[in-house]
């Protein structure tokens, strides 16, 4: 509080300093009550005319002026006009210079009637309705230069016309030098609040284009409006009406003041946010706001007679009482903590008091009516400055506001961040967790399902093999047959999971593809045969050979497709065409055609769909899991291409692929891969002593029948504990190793017996369910790889690769 006093104190001392000028001056006169000067005036109206005047000044009509009062009286009509006489007595022997000052600046006419030299009366004017080029028209704005003559008392006659005030009292000035520089003064004074004004417009409509605060934009709003209102009343502005004989001056100030009022209520509101930091005294501003917005309704009320003066007394107080609320409710939002708050009460302490020198003047409290306007205009220069300071402060502190907000919400949102990424790090554990499940759970699915399907499809082979009679044959081949569509049905399902989980990976090796199709044909060829189709390859001109890729994978692609051609063709035949596209270095088309049943062409869309077939009949006629071909799609896909289809129903399909090529060297194609050593004429293999370690006894028994037909010898354990143990009490061959074994299975034995430097072969015997499992066995140890569901012939195969890296037969 001590602070506001303070401020409160140093406002009044600058504004006391900046308008020292007015009362520096000396040599002034006001009238009447000065001695040697007489003034009267005619009471109501009496007349334009000079001679009627000077009828009733005969008559005794005009009475004496009171006292002066320093105020100048609203007027209770539209125009009205008053007669003054004026005694001034020039006692010295010289003739006088004297300038007659009017004082209030605003009206229409004033007329002063001289005593001509030879008789009669010589007129001057001054006033709003004056021309710029009447030759009458006095050489002040609102003052009349009077010669006095020596040693004699000269009467003069005022007429003044106005619509706004009557002046109540005049003005002598001794001296016209110092009227002169008065009028400099007041010159200057005004020019520099409009230059002040203009520039604090300016700036606040620029900052509201920038900024787009509606506390802005009521600032400008006040400003204007201010600054109108005491441009108005010190007569600036008056001369530029274009009918200044109608009332606009009383018009404007009420609505330009109300203006100001309800825009300052509305600043004060929303710069301070009262809402917020001042419930209470906020409805009271609303208030406030809504009777400056009826002030204009009743403005009819300052031309009513006898109730104009109190109207404008009224209007006066409710200015007052207004910035008088602001002011408080500052000082509440400073109290409670608001930044703002000290600036606003610094912006309008300055205006505050120059308004309670105007309510002293309104009032009839002081008599230095002209001190009081340049009061309140050094006090609105000051209140604008510091307003726009104001508002600028509060853009900043916005900024720090946003700047402290978004400093906020970053902490927030980099907590938030580490809070989601534990939660999403614990996702990704749950989910590699999960997949590592799944991945166990479809190694032991594999597991599960492919030994029993070992011992049914290994020991059908071995039935086979017996003499049999035809019906035995006809059942055993129909057993057959089945575990072979079971098997082929298994190795989708397992082989979707993995292309699902991401877990299939390609190898890049060259291999013979044309090599490739013939082997598929030959699988094929008994089929076709029983079916009677033509099944053929047809190798265009510049086809491929040799390429590198993954064989095993483009294998099951091309196995697939023509397995599917062949189910769905009864009549015609398969071909297999190779051709490349975009000469020898583009891109190799593969494409498998058949005269088969055809598809729909609103059905083709559904062939790439997981569980999905053309035709729901299609399952219960020719069987399938749907998987074959969305595994072909994603395998081609995984290896850069698409797989298309073309088909017309009843008359065939085409289905084919693109795919980028590269061919190997030369050096590369003559090395020996692992699919010319499996083509390879078969050798005399010797007797072997092999050690099985296989903890499925139906396994067990199938290896060792298989075996002991191939003539070798056999010695069976059930984990890889006893596989180790036998492996140092014994020497074996190779040893065909179970992966999973209860106890220590077969990698950790593995590890086992290398460690003790044993550099026997070991073959892997496994359900192939994941696709690292190869690369696992490499790693372990072992040096071969045997799939489940094994036959005789994966087995003989198997010890025949054994003997050849080892150099026997």
């Amino acid at each position: 509080m001590a602070l506001v006093v303070g401020v409160l104190f140093l406002c009044a001392g600058v504004m006391y300093w900046l308008s020292f000028p007015v009362v520096a001056f000396k040599g002034t006169l006001p009238v009447p009550g000065t001695p040697g000067i007489n003034a009267f005036y005619l009471p109501g109206h009496r007349g334009d005319h000079l001679s009627f005047a000077e009828m009733l000044d005969r008559q005794g009509e005009f009475v004496p002026m009171p006292r002066p009062t320093g105020k100048s009286v609203m007027n209770h009509k539209l125009r009205e006009d008053l007669w003054y006489r004026l005694e001034i007595a020039n006692g010295t022997p010289e003739r006088r210079e004297i300038v007659l000052d009017m004082i209030w600046r605003v009206f229409n006419t004033v007329t002063l009637y001289l005593p001509a030299t030879g008789g009669g009366w010589s007129e001057r004017y001054v006033g709003s309705n004056v021309s710029q080029w009447d030759s009458m028209r006095s050489s002040r704005r609102s003052a009349f230069d009077v010669s006095l003559a020596p040693n004699r008392t000269t009467v003069l006659y005022l007429h003044a016309v106005s619509n706004y005030r009557l002046p109540t009292q005049f003005q002598i000035w001794d001296s016209p030098a110092d009227f002169t520089r008065w009028e400099i003064f007041e010159a200057a004074k005004n020019s520099g609040y409009f230059a002040l004004w203009l520039g604090m417009v300016s700036l606040g409509l620029f900052l509201y284009a920038m900024l787009r605060e509606r506390a802005q934009l009521h600032y400008v709003l006040f400003a204007i409006s201010l600054g109108l209102v005491f441009l108005l009343g010190n007569g600036v502005i008056f001369p530029l009406f274009a009918w200044p004989s109608w009332p606009l001056a009383s018009v404007l100030s009420v609505v330009l003041a109300a203006c100001a009022l309800l825009n300052i209520c509305l600043f004060t509101r929303y710069f301070l946010d009262t809402r917020k930091e001042a419930p209470r005294l906020d409805l009271w501003i609303r208030r406030c706001q809504y009777l400056a917005v009826a002030s204009v309704f009743t403005m009819p009320l300052v031309f009513w007679p006898r109730i104009g003066l109190v109207y404008l007394q009224a209007f006066y107080c409710l200015g007052g009482m207004i910035f008088a609320l602001l002011i408080g409710t500052s000082i509440k939002c400073w109290r409670a903590g608001s930044r703002l708050a000290p600036y606003f009460l610094l912006a309008f302490s300055p205006y505050f008091i120059g308004l309670l020198f105007r309510l002293t003047d309104a009032q009839d409290l002081v008599v230095r009516d002209d001190l009081s306007r340049l009061f309140s205009l050094i006090s609105n220069a000051l209140s604008l400055i510091f307003l726009s300071f104001a508002a600028v402060y509060r853009h900043r502190v916005a900024l720090e506001e946003n700047y402290r907000l978004q400093s906020n919400y970053t902490d927030q949102l980099q907590s938030e961040i580490v809070e989601r990424t534990k939660v999403l790090q614990k996702l990704k554990d749950d989910a590699e967790a999960a997949d590592r499940a799944k991945s166990d759970f479809l190694a032991v699915m594999s597991h599960e399902i492919r030994t029993p399907m070992n011992g049914v499809v290994g020991f059908a082979n071995l039935l086979l093999d017996t003499p049999l009679d035809a019906r035995q044959k006809e059942y055993l081949e129909t057993i057959h047959f089945c575990s072979d569509s079971l098997l082929i049905q298994i190795n989708d399902i397992l082989d979707f999971s993995k292309i699902e989980s991401g877990k299939m990976e390609l190898e890049m090796r060259p291999f013979s593809l044309q090599g490739l199709i013939r082997d598929v044909i030959r699988v094929y060829d008994h089929l076709a045969s029983d079916k009677r189709l033509a099944l053929r390859s047809e190798l265009l001109p510049g086809a491929p050979d040799w390429i590198f890729g993954d064989p095993s994978r483009m294998r099951q692609v091309m196995m697939n497709l023509v397995g599917n051609a062949m189910k769905f063709t009864s009549e015609g035949g398969v071909t297999i065409r190779l051709e490349t596209v975009y000469g020898t270095t583009g891109e190799l088309c593969l494409s498998i055609i058949d005269t088969g049943i055809g598809i729909e062409p609103d059905k083709i869309g559904r062939l790439f769909q997981p569980f999905s077939q053309a035709d729901s009949s299609i399952t219960r006629h020719y069987g399938g899991t749907g998987l074959g071909l969305v595994i072909c799609h994603r395998l081609i896909g995984m290896m850069n291409g698409q797989l298309q289809v073309e088909s017309v129903a009843g008359q065939g399909s085409r289905f084919f692929f693109r795919l980028p090529f590269l061919t190997p060297p030369p050096e590369q194609i003559l090395m020996n891969t692992p699919e010319e050593d499996d083509r390879q004429a078969a050798v005399t293999i010797s007797p072997r002593r092999i050690l099985i370690a296989e903890d499925n006894a139906v396994n067990r028994k199938l290896i060792s029948r298989m075996l002991t037909n191939l003539g070798h010898a056999v010695h069976l354990v059930n984990n890889g504990e006893e596989c180790v143990a036998a492996l140092e009490e014994e020497a074996y061959d190779m040893v065909f190793m179970d992966i999973q074994m209860p106890g220590m299975d077969g990698f950790e034995a593995t590890a086992r017996i290398r460690a003790t430097g044993c550099k026997i072969w070991i073959a892997a015997l496994t359900a192939e369910a994941m696709e690292d499992d190869p690369l696992r066995c490499r790693i372990a140890g072992m040096n071969d790889y045997v799939t489940k569901p094994f036959t005789k012939e994966k087995i003989a195969a198997a010890i025949e690769r054994a003997c050849r890296k080892q150099g026997a037969t």
